[in-house]
Parts: C-alpha cells; sequence; structure tokens
C-alpha cells in the first residue's frame, strides 16, 4: 500500500511539474511582438471595447483579432461626446498600416518598449502622488495639513470658466444648427464669426447701435431684451397674427424714372400689394463678402458680381417698403383710444425689427446706375452708356456689310469655276475672326490665304474686296473692348466708393434673416 501510495505521489508531483513547466515555457516562447491591448474606443451608440490579449503572427501583418463587449448608452450630440464618436471603419476594405520608422526591426522593437516603459512609469509615478504614504504599504497615516479649500491650485486657476460653460451646454452646437436654419450666405457667414470670437466676445462691449458690428450674442442686458424682442415680433409674423399689406412703391418708382428718362414716356406699372408676413428676403444668397474680397485682390467685377450687387440693392428698397408697413400698422392698431374692457389684451407695436431696417440708407444714383447698367440679355446697356451702343451699332453695319459682299462674290459666274467644292461644306468660314472662302490652289491670288487643306489643292482665302471692311471690324471690336472695360471700371469704382454703405445695407438683411433662423429653430427644437 505504501508502495501503490508513493507511486500515486509520484505521478501526482510529476504532473503538477509538467503543467508548471510548460505553462513557463508556453509563456516564454511567446514572441516579442505578443501584445496585451486595453482600448476604450468610442462608437456609434457609446459602444464600449475590449480588445484581450493577441499575438501578431507576423511583423508585416500586424491584424488583431478582438472580442468585443458592448454597451449601449446615450450622451452629448446625436448620442455622442468629444471621446465617443461614431464607427469609421468600414468591413469591406482591408486596413492598412503605417510604415515603420525606423529599418532595423530590433531597433524599433526597442524604441517601442522603452515607450510602453515610460509610459508605465509615468502612470506609477502618479498613483504615488495621489495616494501619498498609502502608496508603499504605510499603515499609519501621518497627521497632514488642514486643507484651505479657498485656494485654488494652478490648473484650478487657469480654467476660463466662460469657454468651458459654453462647451457643457453646447453652445457651438447651437450656432451650427442656427447656421443651417439661414437662407443667405451673409446670416450664415455672420454666425461661423461669431464662433471664432465668442471667447473674446465677452470683453466688448455691445455694439447692437451698427448692425455691421452687431454680435450674435449680446453682452449686456439690452442686447439681451432687443433680440427677444426681435424673436417674438418675427413669430408674430410667421404665425400669420398680424392682418395687413405691403408695396413695393419704391421699386415701381425707380422703374418708372429709368423708363421715362430712358424712353422719354411714362410707362408707370401697378403697384404690386402683398400680405403683411416675413420680410421678403427668401431666395436671396447676399453673399456681399465674396463680392468684395475680389475688389480686396484688386480685381475689377464682371457682369455676374455688379448684377448681385444691383439685386441686392433692390432688394432693399422693398424691405424698406416692408418696414414702412410695420410702421403704418403700428399706427393704427396700437396707441389708440383705450378699451373699456380692461382685460382686452392690447396689441404689441413692432419696435426691434423696424430698428434693424431703419440703418439701411439708399443712394439714389448708385442704385439707378446699377439698375440700368444692363439690358434684358444681361450685357452692359447701350442706352446707359452711349458710346458702348455706337460701336455696337457700327459693329453690326459692318459685319452684314462683310457678309452681303461675300455672298455677291460667291454669286458670281467667274468664281464658280474657281471654288473648291469637292469636299462639300458650307463656302463660308470664319478664321481668326475673318470670312475665308475655300479655292482651288491656283486661283489663291483672288485674296490672302489664311490655311490650306491637307492635300494643298484647297486654299482658304479671305476675298480682297472685305479685307478692308474686316480691318475696321477689328478695329472697331477692339475700341468696344476697350470701351466695356472703361465702364466695367466706373461701376466697381462706384461700389467701392459706397462700400460701407451697401455692407451695411446687406447686413441689416442678414439680421433679419438671423432672426427668422431663431424664430425656426426655436420650433424645431
Amino acid at each position: 500500500n505504501h508502495k501503490a501510495l508513493s507511486h500515486k505521489m509520484r505521478a501526482f508531483l510529476l504532473f503538477a511539474y509538467s503543467s508548471i513547466i510548460g505553462t513557463i515555457t508556453a509563456t516564454s516562447s511567446l514572441s516579442r511582438k505578443t501584445a496585451f491591448i486595453y482600448s476604450r474606443q468610442c462608437t456609434g451608440g457609446g459602444t464600449r471595447t475590449r480588445t484581450l490579449p493577441v499575438s501578431f503572427a507576423n511583423a508585416d501583418d500586424e491584424s488583431p483579432t478582438s472580442t468585443t463587449f458592448v454597451r449601449e448608452s446615450r450622451a452629448g450630440e446625436d448620442g455622442f461626446s468629444l471621446l465617443r464618436r461614431p464607427v469609421t471603419f468600414d468591413p469591406e476594405k482591408d486596413v492598412s498600416y503605417a510604415a515603420p520608422k525606423l529599418l532595423d526591426e530590433e531597433e524599433e522593437e526597442d524604441l517601442r518598449n522603452s515607450k510602453n516603459r515610460l509610459w508605465f512609469e509615468e502612470r506609477t509615478s502618479s498613483s504615488n502622488e495621489i495616494l501619498g504614504d498609502f502608496a508603499i504599504g504605510n499603515p499609519d497615516t501621518p497627521e497632514q495639513d488642514p486643507v484651505d479649500h479657498n485656494t485654488l491650485n494652478v490648473e484650478d486657476q487657469n480654467i476660463d470658466m466662460h469657454q468651458r460653460t459654453l462647451d457643457t451646454l453646447d453652445y457651438p452646437v447651437i450656432q451650427r444648427a442656427l447656421a443651417d436654419e439661414c437662407e443667405t450666405q451673409f446670416a450664415r457667414n455672420l454666425i461661423t464669426k461669431s464662433m471664432d470670437t465668442q471667447v473674446q466676445s465677452r470683453d466688448i462691449q455691445d455694439t447692437d447701435a451698427d448692425v455691421l458690428t452687431m454680435p450674435i450674442t449680446a453682452s449686456s442686458v439690452e442686447g439681451v431684451h432687443s433680440r427677444y424682442g426681435a424673436v417674438q415680433e418675427m413669430q408674430r409674423l410667421m404665425g400669420g397674427q398680424i392682418t395687413g399689406f405691403w408695396s413695393t412703391a419704391r421699386r415701381n418708382a425707380l422703374k418708372h424714372k429709368i423708363s421715362s428718362s430712358s424712353r422719354g414716356i411714362s410707362n408707370k406699372k401697378k403697384v404690386q400689394r402683398l400680405s403683411l408676413g416675413t420680410p421678403p428676403i427668401d431666395g436671396y444668397t447676399l453673399d456681399i463678402e465674396s463680392i468684395m474680397s475680389i475688389i480686396d485682390e484688386g480685381k475689377v467685377l464682371e457682369g455676374p458680381e455688379i448684377l448681385d450687387v444691383s439685386s441686392m440693392m433692390e432688394l432693399c428698397l422693398d424691405v424698406l417698403d416692408w418696414s414702412d408697413a410695420l410702421e403704418e400698422w403700428n399706427r393704427d392698431n396700437v396707441g389708440g383710444e383705450e378699451s373699456e374692457f380692461e382685460f382686452e389684451l392690447q396689441q404689441e407695436p413692432f419696435v426691434q425689427l423696424p430698428s434693424l431696417v431703419k440703418q439701411i440708407h439708399m443712394d439714389e444714383e448708385l442704385i439707378e446706375l446699377l439698375a440700368t447698367a444692363f439690358d434684358e440679355e444681361g450685357k452692359l446697356s447701350g442706352t446707359t452708356f452711349p458710346s458702348i451702343g455706337r460701336l455696337r451699332s457700327k459693329i453690326r453695319t459692318l459685319k452684314r456689310g462683310i457678309l452681303s459682299s461675300i455672298e455677291s462674290i460667291l454669286a458670281l459666274p467667274s468664281m464658280r469655276n474657281k471654288l473648291a467644292v469637292e469636299s462639300g461644306g458650307s463656302l463660308m468660314s470664319e478664321i481668326n475672326g475673318r470670312i475665308v472662302i475655300p479655292v482651288q490652289q491656283q486661283y489663291s491670288s483672288v485674296g490672302i490665304v489664311h490655311d490650306a487643306s491637307r492635300s494643298g489643292k484647297t486654299s482658304y482665302v479671305e476675298p480682297s474686296e472685305v479685307v478692308q471692311p474686316t480691318n475696321e471690324l477689328r478695329s472697331a471690336e477692339s475700341e468696344l473692348r476697350a470701351e466695356e472695360a472703361k465702364v466695367w471700371r466706373q461701376l466697381t469704382e462706384s461700389i467701392v466708393k459706397h462700400r460701407e454703405e451697401i455692407e451695411r445695407n446687406v447686413a441689416s438683411l442678414g439680421q433679419l434673416d438671423v432672426v427668422k433662423a431663431r424664430v425656426k429653430l426655436g420650433r424645431r427644437l
């Protein structure tokens, strides 16, 4: 029995020894590329991922396999926060990694290990600082000095509470949502600039007196009240609570004046009456900054840019008429005789919206110049600029004469046998602005040769009869080009001269769009 027990004990010890040795051997045989990765990744819905110890089979193909545990949690913007972001990887795409920094693999491995060691030491030292004497297992806690809770450490003293409050309230998120509700580019740019300067905005005084410098966020109690008042007034207009009309009187007066001065007759159109609602700025971008940036680069504005400025100025006329209708509504519905019923609600006047419009100032000469600068086809008007009209008329006359001469030459019996008609196609073509006809090579002396066919049998000739008229045509075209360039510069200089006025007018329209966007965002939230 003792022998049997001895054999069993020996077998048990041998088994235990083999297990221990096997474990040690397996552990020591792991490559230095064995890694333990524990990462907290933020994915959609607050997914937390834990990756267990993995071993890379190949140094060139470091593709870890992982076990993932998912827990749903929602917080912050759209269920995410500054740390948790949506999943960006695509399972259908192959993973790629950056090339190693060092050519020597062992040196690369040593560098990685040293970084890991430094990381561990930093974490250990910070833990010891927090635990103090407890970190070394001392059971006797030393007597500590009383803590002065009124004294802030250096980190706390450097905290920007204003910025921290804005971040906690997700104020940048609200600003981006407000920008999305804006219809005009000017209003969106205004909000974007306020996001870039929101920290410094608290240090400046409220500049609501000027729409050019009026910030999105008020810096005074009066500014807060004025902005809330504008939102309430816009809500009444958007909700259809106001009955009334406004008319396009100023725009019609301008068109009547232009028509009378250009044709010498009165062509007064009927004034259009529209329901009194939101300001008539729908469909306009009001991107005045991109236009002024062209001027800042020292360039000349072209047709599309000047037309945009002209349309903005005419829109200002409509907004002024709209504001006049609000003032008239105030006179008709506010401040009248007191009602015999004390409980009857009184209508509130429109104050804040008209105050934004009052800063619009229109220069009659500028708006008339821009309104008459172009014809119905969008070209510079020959009526407003007579020299351009005269040169265009001359060019049309010369072109008609040249075409008529070419047709007469082609109709001559003596020319029919000289034409090269084997290749087919039109008998008239244009080379560098000159009309040419195809003739056989031996008859090329009928004019000036401008081109020839590949075979050399056909010459494309400008007949001698039209050489001088064509020269006059090219000269007139050169004069027209120079005259139009002169007008473009004049129009650009006029806009530069009234730049501050134009920017302030557009700023008034943009502020109205911001108020409207606030109402729409409030409804959506």
